[in-house]
Formats: C-alpha cells, structure tokens, sequence
C-alpha cells in the first residue's frame, strides 16, 4: 500500500516540478556544496545532516494527503523569486556566504510555490520551514552568548560560596584561571536544542500558544543550563585543586550535562503534551482545502510557472559568471598606510589569522612602541575575501575582549579592543579596513564598495590594517597615531609590495 501510494504521488506532481528542481539543485551546486564543508568542518552545525532526511520523512508521511491534493500555480511568487535572486547575486559578488545560504533556501521555496500554489505552501508549511535548520545559521551569536555565560557562571559560581574574580571573559579563583572560549559558549547545544524543540512542539502540540511556550523553553533553558555547566567546571577545578574538569573531563561533563538537560526538556513537553496531534489537524485542514478548491489539472497548466523560474534562476547563475569573468587582473597594490619608519618584525604576539590573503606584513615602529599588521586582498573570490567568518583579527584562546569602542579620526572610522590574557596583562588592538576611498571598522560599508567596484567592473584591493599597543591607550593618543599613518588616498601611493 505504501509503495502504491507513493508511486500515486509521483505520478500526481507535475513534471515540470523536476525539471525546476533539477535546475535549481544546478545552480545553487556551489553554495550547497559550501553548506556542506560548513557542516563537515563546524561540530556546532553536525546536526544539518539530519535536517534534510527529517524532511523528507515528514512529506512521505504526507503522502496520501498530498496525492489527494490539487495544485494550481500562483504566478506572484515570481517576485520573491527574483528578489531572492538579486539578494543570491549580492550576496555572491560581495561574499556574503549566509545570504547566499538562505538565498539557495528561499529559492526552492518560492520555487515550489510558484509551481505548485499556495494550497501546497499551506500544507507542508512545516516542512518547508523546518529546512531552515539546514542553514548554518548563528555563529554571529557566539560573542553574545558568551558573555552571558562568563555572567551566568559568576553567579552560580558565588551561590556556591567559591571566591571568584571576573576579568573580561576570565573568571579567576584560588586554585587557577579559567576562559569563557568560543567553544564555551553553548551555541552548538542552542541551536540542535531549537531544532529538536520545533520538530517536537509541531508533533505533539496542536495549539500556536503551546508551542510559542515550548520553544521559549528551548531557548531560555539551554542558555541558562550552559552557565550552569560553566560554573560546574569552575567549582569542579576548585575542589579537585584543579585536576578535573578540564581537557577530556571538560567534555565529557559537557555532553553528559547537556544530554541531562535535553531530557528533561522532553520529560517537560510530555507532561504538557496535547492529546490531539498537530497531524490530525493538518489532515483534517487538507480535506477542507480539497474540498473547497478547484483547479485544472491539466500538467500544460505548469509549463508558464516552471519555464519563467528555470530561466530567472539560470540568469543569475550567468550574470554571476560573467561579473567574475569580467574582473580586472591589475591591481592596485600600495600599502594603505605609511610605513617608512617602521621594520620587518616577526608573527605578530596577538596572532591575527587571515587566510588566502595575497599579501600579510608584519611591522615594528619600536620609536613609538607600536607593532603593525596588515593584510591584503588583490582579488577578492569566494571564500578568499578580507571579510569571512574564518578569518580572525586575534587569537580567541589567547586573549578576551574586555570591551570595545569605535573611534573616528578624520573622516576614517576604526575600532578599539580592548584585550587581555589570562595573566591579565591589558593590551590596546586599533583596526580598521581600507577599499578604495573607503576606511571604516564595519564590515557592511566595505561590502558596498566591493559591490560597487565589482559591478562596474573595476579593480580594487582589499585592506585591513591593524595596531597592536601594549597597554590601554587612550583615545587620542589613538587618534594621533592613525592620522599620522594613514595613507592620504589623494596622494601618490608610497610603499610597494609584491605577492606572496
């Protein structure tokens, strides 16, 4: 019966709907693909694997439902198809890979609804939504949440009645120092929580406010929990003189506690689980589609649809390729700063990581106690641009950012951090990027130009330039030093440099 049923719906979907996909699957192969190394390369994001069979699973459960569901085309999908692919364009020419990432996703959604209508949309509007987990999406919190677990661990921490002094994301006690890193942040057991919790609350509760309710508890208590577990370490290090709780012991404790919590998160939605599915309601909402909606069903009907989507989503994919075929091969190479009074110096201390860069120069101005960092990118592709998520400005496991502010000299604009490490030495990092007539600290006026240039077909290189002071140095002693380095744009370039 299953495999009658099944075959049932391959038959009723229209043709056309493969030959849609098919093409879609073939344009957005690159970004998939580049979804995929995130998930294989990231631990915070193994649980995408299982995203997409899960889905598969819901709509096969679907199946005689959507056999007995009729289709009809909603041709205005068509204009969050091509704003989805304007977003798909900028997001590859400036190399914005989560943009392009949730491009590929609402693509296929407005794709299918294009096709299939919005009787389709309705019901498998789980579904459809719950693929958005496929996204690796959220690493942009880590910072955020890492704060709050340096805050919740203090508490908990002093509840305990252990001495604790918080340094940034350092919390200090008798027996040793410990770091709030990254990877105690809590965001990999966050976001699997999120998911785990919408697929629950759409199988076991029927009622809108339930499930706002329990997906509140899937955020709150994970959060929550990881400062919990933080602390734990903390207190652990205490009474074990600093013998457990760390290294292997770190995870360990880790994964046990939080598959503890993951529990009783369940245990708690079982005991508010409603007695009628959100599947029977969803049944019962299909039969009252079909029975109010009629629509021809002839499969010519899905030829206008799938034709005007394959071509919009084929002609981004061309205009990508011939923006990156047009890019400029000469490149303005000078330095964006003046460097005459400064020496080649070792790997800087605070170990800034750019990777792919064409050019990365470490300098020593000793007369004014200033180290120089700069790294360049004569041409920006993807994945070899100044501004990605693997690209790093300090070493996290060596220093914390006890706070930060902008600074504006001139018409430029660069940041202040305000670092520490773990024997609590302060330590002053100024940066800024530079492209074209454009220095500024944050990323999204350097995307505009990059956008900008690569669109008119001109070439440009790709700047960041960072100071390194020993010490918290004041705003204007900052303010002084840039102007004085900063490289005039009007002015002849100064200083040459020559590829790695």
């Amino acid at each position: 019966m299953k495999l009658e049923q099944t075959g049932k719906l391959l038959t009723k979907l229209p043709f056309a709907l493969i030959i849609a996909l098919l093409s879609w699957l073939i344009v957005y192969w690159p970004t998939l693909a580049d979804m995929l190394s995130v998930w294989s390369s990231s631990e915070t994001y193994t649980h995408c694997f299982l995203i997409l069979p899960v889905v598969l699973y819901l709509l096969f459960e679907k199946k005689h439902e959507l056999t007995q569901l009729k289709y009809q085309p909603f041709y205005w999908a068509i204009i969050p198809l091509i704003i989805t692919q304007a977003v798909f364009i900028i997001a590859n020419t400036i190399g914005i890979n989560v943009l392009a990432h949730l491009s590929a996703y609402f693509s296929a959604i407005f794709l299918l609804w294009l096709i299939l209508g919005t009787r389709f949309l309705i019901f498998a509007q789980f579904p459809l939504f719950f693929l958005v987990f496929a996204v690796p999406l959220g690493e942009e919190l880590v910072p955020f949440l890492q704060q709050i677990t340096a805050d919740l661990s203090v508490v908990f921490i002093e509840l305990a009645g252990v001495p604790v002094f918080r340094d940034g994301l350092y919390l200090h006690i008798p027996a040793g120092s410990f770091v709030v890193a990254e990877a105690c942040a809590g965001i990999r057991f966050l976001i699997a929580t999120i998911a785990i919790g919408a697929l629950y609350s759409y199988l076991f509760f029927s009622s809108l406010k339930r499930r706002i309710i329990f997906m509140a508890v899937c955020v709150v208590i994970p959060i929550v929990a990881n400062g919990i577990r933080a602390a734990g370490i903390v207190i652990i290090g205490h009474y074990s003189d600093m013998t457990h709780a760390v290294g292997a012991d770190h995870l360990v404790y880790g994964w046990l506690f939080f598959s503890i919590v993951l529990g009783l998160i369940i245990i708690v939605g079982n005991v508010f689980q409603e007695n009628s599915s959100s599947i029977d309601t969803e049944q019962t909402n299909s039969q009252k589609l079909n029975n109010s909606y009629s629509a021809n069903e002839s499969r010519a009907l899905f030829i206008a649809p799938t034709v005007a989507g394959v071509v919009l989503i084929i002609a981004s994919s061309l205009y990508l390729q011939w923006i990156s075929k047009s890019s400029p091969s000469v490149f303005d190479k000078s330095l964006p700063v003046k460097v005459t009074s400064f020496a080649t110096a070792q790997a800087p201390l605070w170990q800034p990581s750019f990777k792919l860069a064409d050019t990365n120069i470490y300098l020593d101005d000793s007369k004014n106690n200033v180290k120089l960092f700069i790294a360049q990118y004569f041409n920006e592709t993807e994945n070899k641009e100044l501004i990605n998520w693997n690209n790093k400005q300090f070493d996290y496991d060596l220093f914390s950012i006890s706070s930060r502010k902008s600074i504006q000299f001139g018409s430029n604009n660069a940041e202040i951090l305000y670092l520490k490490n773990i024997h609590g030495h302060s330590f002053t990092l100024v940066y800024f990027y530079v492209l074209g007539d454009v220095t500024h600290y944050h990323s999204l006026p350097i995307k505009l130009a990059a956008l900008k240039a690569k669109l008119q077909g001109e070439s440009y290189t790709a700047s960041i330039v960072q100071t390194f002071f020993e010490g918290e140095i004041g705003d204007k002693e900052i303010k002084n030093y840039l102007t004085a380095i900063i490289q005039s744009h009007s002015a002849e370039s100064g200083a040459k440099v020559n590829n790695q």
